[in-house]
């Protein structure tokens, strides 16, 4: 009789984020779709400054990159127009 009692299934382990996403959901109104029905699982707070961080990050880098370009650009042409024979443009 004691083989057929069967040991209790381990219940898995809830992750944070899982807890973080029924919390919101039951902060929204009924007539709102959570997101597990549509598809998408909210982020948490840690989540979401992290990729805020991330991409203001990489914002500021192309930001930089961008005028650096720019200087660089400038600084060429200055170059080659300041090497140029001065009777160059004379027509």
């Amino acid at each position: 009789m004691s083989s057929n009692v069967r040991s209790p299934i381990p219940k898995p382990h809830i992750s944070s984020a899982i807890i973080s996403d029924k919390k919101a959901t039951k902060c929204r109104s009924k007539e709102q779709k959570g997101p597990e029905e549509i598809g998408y699982s909210m982020p948490s707070t840690r989540e979401a400054s992290t990729y805020w961080k991330m991409f203001s990050h990489m914002t500021a880098f192309l930001r930089t990159s961008i005028f650096e370009l720019q200087l660089l650009e400038n600084r060429t042409y200055t170059l080659t127009m300041s090497r140029m024979p001065s009777n160059f443009f004379a027509i």
